[in-house]
């Protein structure tokens, strides 16, 4: 099984302008929510640069580029889950082709965040020079759409581009109100403790 690979997530050169795009594309399928996590998001953190005023940004990487990210490894199981439990939106951006363990990662998303927006390339799309850009997985569609529907969350939206990248708005199909009632409590406490915004009173 193929490592993290470090040493070229650590290069900011690593981080190619011609992705943004994809953030841009991302980015127009939130909607109204407030509470963004960027789970792989980048030396460059585009997302956040795109994102409005009032939208709170909660970043997580292998590395720890500013202040606020949160370290993680997805390949070595290790996620923020404290960020994770106060967002609205996980985003995974040019991510998941990465991941050895996609049902795990999943279904760990499942238990604390209501939706996901993530991108990928299916196998039926780009079949060719998968192992050259690093990938370790060779998802087909059909299999995206049975691993998901496994892992509790129903598909809102799919955005499909020439390039053969996928992108999918996940929604959980149960998210109970004492989900609901944590994140609210940990989004006050956040607000007070590490942003010096005034608490939330309700959702």
């Amino acid at each position: 099984m193929r490592p993290t690979d470090y040493s070229r997530w650590g290069e900011l050169g690593s981080y190619e302008p011609a992705w943004d795009w994809r953030a841009e594309a991302a980015a127009r399928l939130r909607g109204t929510k407030r509470w963004i996590c960027d789970l792989g998001c980048g030396g460059h953190q585009v997302l956040r640069k795109l994102l409005p005023p009032g939208i709170v940004y909660l970043p997580s990487d292998l590395f720890r580029w500013t202040e606020d990210t949160l370290t993680c490894d997805i390949n070595r199981y290790r996620l923020p889950i404290p960020f994770l439990k106060m967002c609205d939106l996980c985003y995974i951006l040019g991510v998941l082709e990465y991941v050895h363990d996609t049902t795990w990662l999943f279904r760990q998303l499942s238990f604390y965040v209501e939706g996901v927006v993530f991108s990928y390339n299916p196998v039926d799309f780009v079949p060719d020079g998968r192992d050259a850009c690093g990938w370790v997985n060779a998802l087909s569609m059909k299999e995206l759409e049975d691993l998901l529907d496994n892992s509790n969350y129903r598909i809102a939206k799919i955005e499909q581009f020439e390039n053969g990248t996928v992108i999918f708005k996940l929604i959980a199909r149960n998210f109970d109100k004492m989900r609901q009632k944590e994140r609210l409590i940990l989004r006050n406490n956040f607000c007070i403790r590490s942003r010096g915004l005034k608490p939330l009173v309700r959702e």
